[in-house]
This record gives structure tokens, sequence and C-alpha cells, in this order.
């Protein structure tokens, strides 16, 4: 199971020695660092740094090979890694009893509404692109409706902020849905966008893999998990 799951995130055939090799780098470092009582954001960029090369090189491959496919690659991997931040803060959240001061994520010095603004809104035109290549994958469809809401409200959040900011500080902080916010939902900000977040990711999610199943298809039709294989490039 582990090997097929593998096999459906990189097309190539990624040597199983440098997936374990990468890992214990990535495991011996954050070791390492924490250890060193470095901030949580350094412990988690110097835990990513081994995986950047074969990420990158796996991407350009996918590229090269299937076009508008590795956007859809990187978009998927960004949005889990998002989601992760998400996450991350919830459960600052439940350990500082709901002290958002304390609760900024991994990141916390991007933790600002531009960068808010710039990543969803990024993340949406990403998706608009890709409906273009694959507008008949119905997870894609998902997934950009739930990024335009998503996207609308970061549109309206950065827009008090740059132009009403008196009343982004009087609760325009918590946006549209945002309990305290334009129509006042019942979830506290960090809670609704998490939701946000999930319920665009796993159709995202979604999405990837039925695509990637379509190039498995086309490119292996008769290869099995764990059969050497050659790639060929699918139109796809």
């Amino acid at each position: 199971m582990t090997q097929l799951l593998v096999r459906r995130i990189f097309l190539r055939e990624v040597p199983a020695s440098t997936l374990r090799a990468t890992a214990l780098i990535s495991l011996l470092v954050v070791a390492g660092s924490t250890l060193m009582s470095f901030p949580l954001w350094i412990v988690a960029l110097i835990g990513l740094m081994p995986w950047f090369p074969l990420i990158y090189s796996e991407v350009i491959w996918q590229y090269r090979h299937y076009g508008l496919y590795a956007l859809l690659s990187a978009l998927t991997l960004l949005q889990l890694g998002h989601v992760g931040e998400h996450v991350t803060q919830l459960l600052q959240l439940f350990f500082t009893n709901g002290n958002l001061a304390h609760s900024k994520g991994v990141f916390g010095a991007l933790n600002i509404e531009v960068v808010h603004v710039i990543w969803t809104v990024g993340i949406w035109l990403g998706i608009a692109m890709l409906l273009g290549k694959f507008s008949e994958n119905r997870w894609l469809w998902v997934a950009f409706i739930v990024a335009s809401v998503h996207a609308v409200e970061h549109l309206f959040l950065f827009s008090v902020y740059a132009f009403d900011h008196s009343y982004y500080l009087a609760g325009g902080i918590n946006g549209i849905l945002g309990k305290g916010g334009l129509l006042s939902f019942v979830l506290d900000r960090p809670y609704l966008h998490f939701g946000y977040n999930l319920i665009e990711v796993i159709p995202l999610v979604l999405a990837y893999w039925d695509q990637t199943q379509k190039i498995y298809e086309a490119a292996w039709p008769l290869s099995s998990p764990t059969t050497t294989r050659n790639p060929q490039v699918a139109n796809l």
C-alpha cells in the first residue's frame, strides 16, 4: 500500500533509498534544531529543506512531460502544507486556552492580511487555470467553487484592512462569516478559515488523484505498481 501511494505521488521511479535518506536527514535536522531551541518556524523550514530538491525536480519533470499537471501537483502540495499550518494554529489555541496572540501557527510573521489574500487568490487563479485544461475533472470544479468563496472572504478582509482600518480593528478582522463579522457566523475566525481550507483541499486532493490515475492508465495501461516503468508523454 505504501509503495502504491508513493507511486501515485511521484510519477517517476524514485528510488526507495532516496526517499529513506531524505526522510532520515529531515528527521535528524528537525531533532537537532529542536534540541538547540530554535524558533518553531526555523525548525519547520530546516526540516523541509531536504525535500525541496526532490520535489522541485519532480515538478519540473512533470511539467516537461505532462504540462499543467505539474501545476496541479504543486497547488495540491502547497495547500496541504497550508492546512497543516492551520492545524498547528488550532493546536496552539487548544493548549493556550484560546489565546490568539500566542497561536499564530508555525510561520507567525506571515499571518497578515496581505499574505492571506495573495495566497488565497493565487490558489484560486491556479485552479481556474487548471480548469481550462482539465475541465472534465469534477473534483476540480468543487475545489474551484470553495476557493471562490474563500477568495471573496479574503478580498473583503483585505479591503477592510487597507481602506477602513478602524472598522477592521473594531470587528472587521472577523470578515464576512466569522463570529462578530459582517454576517456573524457561529465560528471564530481561526476555526472558520481552517474549515475553508479543509473543505478546499479535500476536492483538490481528489482531483489530483483522479488526474494521476488518468496518466497511469494512458501511459502504463498494463503496468502493476511494482513494475519498472518508462514514462511516456501523455496529453492529459
